[in-house]
């Protein structure tokens, strides 16, 4: 029996047991991430709206600062009494 004859099974075979294994290893990883990705959900949206908070308080300081304006100041230190 010449090599080749040998050699070209055992790829096929090695190709294919290497293939299912990739397959069952992605799906194990997609239904970890999907699982992942509901855990956080609430808390990322959290994050994101004390980051839009911050992000109001920064501009509404800088206004103030910036322009030297006392209606700027008023408007600030109303919006700091209303923030939660």
């Amino acid at each position: 029996m010449k090599i080749g004859t040998r050699i070209v099974p055992a790829f096929a075979l090695l190709v294919a047991a290497v293939s299912v294994a990739s397959l069952i290893a992605v799906g194990s990883l997609e239904s970890g991430v999907r699982e992942v990705g509901q855990f956080h959900g609430p808390a990322l949206r959290h994050i994101q709206a004390i980051e839009a908070h911050v992000k109001d308080a920064v501009e509404e300081s800088l206004a103030y600062v910036v322009s030297g304006l006392e209606s700027e100041k008023q408007g600030f230190i109303e919006w700091a009494d209303g923030f939660d």
